[in-house]
């Protein structure tokens, strides 16, 4: 519950106006919330809280948050650790650690978590969102859409109720209860990455690939992580069809002794229809070679990896595997 304290909080400024602190400052308003649409807050450790609604012009905190039991709103970009509110968000721009929306996040531009994680009750709509930390988690209740780049890391999830669409796609783990929508019809799409990806349906417009995700690190080249895939179809349109690539990586040719990394393992489950691998179908072709060798040895090449395909409609092959 926050504090029951200030009323009604008003900065009144007709043109853009700015509040800094060096040290520690709290503004606490009540159910008539925080009002600043021309005021910029900045300063070390700030912090912003209402029972009510909060909007201001931007933010920029090194230490700090931001908090309302109803919505918060802001122009430009909101930079702070923490933003939390019942209700909807919305921003030119948010840097932060943890976001946190009771219903809808809607961001103009960038979206960029540097720690934490982002959850929405209903829907979150930016033009890209990428994350700086180890472990992201990105969820949203209703649908997820994205303009440019889904950029995470290896051990990330990005999980929606609904649909999820964006240009390109990297994650550990991607879940929709809806479909999974890969666009490059604007922009060059490099299609998704992931370990795991679930999703009532697959569409890719122009997008390159689906590929596992890698992690490792030494001299040694890398293995790809398992990827699996369980959907109800896999539906491909335009001048680029998706490839599905799980090969190893070569050797190391600057490091000396390395060896090279073998071919992943990958499961298709296509639940609901059948699957044609083909210039013209669902997916290219599919590729799981181990890496090549480099001069200084070991002078053998990574192993093969494994694919197992299922689906309930029929299969078509015509592109090599």
């Amino acid at each position: 519950m926050l504090p029951q304290a200030g009323g009604t909080i008003v900065f009144d400024s007709a043109s853009p106006s700015s509040v800094s602190s060096s040290g520690r400052v709290s503004f606490n308003a009540g159910s008539g919330g925080l009002s600043a649409p021309t005021t910029t807050f900045g300063g070390q450790n700030v912090s912003l809280q209402s029972t009510g609604d909060i909007t201001l012009a931007a933010s920029d905190f090194a230490n700090g948050s931001i908090a309302a039991g109803q919505t918060i709103s802001a122009t430009g970009a909101l930079q702070v650790p923490s933003l939390t509110t019942d209700l909807d968000l919305a921003a030119g721009r948010i840097h932060a650690n943890s976001v946190q929306a009771g219903r809808d996040v809607t961001v103009a531009n960038e979206i960029a978590l540097r720690g934490g994680s982002l959850s929405a009750g209903g829907s979150i709509a930016a033009a890209s969102i990428s994350y700086l930390g180890t472990n992201a988690s990105v969820s949203a209740g209703g649908n997820i859409n994205v303009g440019g780049t889904i950029d995470l890391t290896v051990n990330s999830t990005l999980s929606a109720g609904g649909n999820i669409a964006a240009n390109s796609i990297t994650a550990g783990s991607v879940r929709a209860g809806g479909s999974v929508t890969l666009d490059g019809s604007d922009s060059f799409s490099y299609g998704i990455l992931a370990s795991n990806l679930q999703a009532d349906s697959l569409v890719f417009i122009n997008s390159l690939r689906i590929a596992p995700t890698y992690n490792g690190s030494g001299n040694d080249a890398f293995t790809p992580n398992d990827l699996n895939i369980v959907t109800g179809s896999i539906h491909s349109s335009g001048a680029m069809i998706p490839f599905l690539s799980a090969d190893g990586l070569s050797a190391n040719p600057f490091g000396g002794v390395s060896t090279p990394g073998s071919g992943g393992a990958v499961s298709v489950n296509v639940t609901q229809s059948g699957l044609a691998i083909a210039p013209g179908g669902g997916i290219s072709f599919i590729s799981a070679n181990g890496g090549i060798f480099n001069d200084v040895g070991p002078f053998g090449r990574g192993n093969g990896g494994s694919l197992n395909i299922n689906t309930a409609g029929d299969m078509s092959v015509d592109a090599p595997i």
